[in-house]
């Protein structure tokens, strides 16, 4: 795949394997909150709604053919 990285990357590989044909499968996992600085909810939302974006868009021009 020769597409830009996104911050995304997680949504990027499900949006391509759900393209693909590929079986995904959820599955549960232990949880623990660690309190930290480095999430930004306001900042970070916004930078994940353009990354979403862009994948939408590079789906749309073929970069995932």
């Amino acid at each position: 795949i020769n597409a830009p990285f996104t911050g995304a990357f997680d949504v990027e590989v499900l949006f391509i394997a759900k393209k693909m044909g590929v079986r995904i499968a959820e599955v549960p996992i232990v949880w623990y909150h660690v309190k930290t600085d480095r999430v930004n909810p306001l900042k970070d939302s916004v930078l994940m709604a353009l990354d979403v974006i862009k994948i939408r868009l590079n789906a749309i021009s073929g970069r995932y053919s």
